[in-house]
């Protein structure tokens, strides 16, 4: 059985294990920019999205009292995005990132955002089908210099 609870900000570390998979997921399958990933830290990001001031959403999936997957969303200015999902690679499959995505987006309509997105690798072709299940479209191609 998987729980489904949200945290408050000032719980944020407890996602850090599953954060740091997700950071290694990224390094591992992005070869143009895997020194960005490498240079990534989690206190520094998640410092960032949580001073941000932006109303946030952070939700955990938990397996036999074990965190597997979490989910961070944002609100600034009705302009909801998901700024971080990421489900242990032994529980995928299983439904969790969409379980976890679909309460999120939820919790982004119910706060009238007018526009809801996200970023996503452009290598990650697997999250990218993904979220198109879910009703996710690209829209804007984000391109840059490597290494710069």
């Amino acid at each position: 059985m998987i729980d489904y609870i949200d945290i408050e900000p000032q719980e944020i570390s407890l996602i850090k294990e599953v954060w740091i998979c997700n950071k290694e997921f990224h390094e591992e399958i992005d070869e143009n920019f895997t020194s960005q990933y490498a240079s990534l830290d989690f206190d520094t990001r998640m410092n960032a999205i949580v001073q941000s001031g932006k109303n946030l959403k952070i939700s955990i999936a938990k397996k036999n009292n074990r965190i597997c997957a979490y989910c961070i969303s944002s609100i600034e200015n009705c302009k909801g995005e998901i700024e971080s999902l990421h489900v242990l690679e032994s529980e995928r499959g299983n439904g969790i990132g969409k379980k976890l995505t679909q309460m999120h987006l939820e919790w982004l309509k119910s706060k009238q955002c007018k526009e809801i997105g996200l970023y996503v690798a452009s290598c990650n072709e697997n999250t990218i089908d993904f979220y198109k299940e879910l009703g996710l479209l690209p829209n804007l191609t984000y391109m840059q210099l490597k290494d710069w």
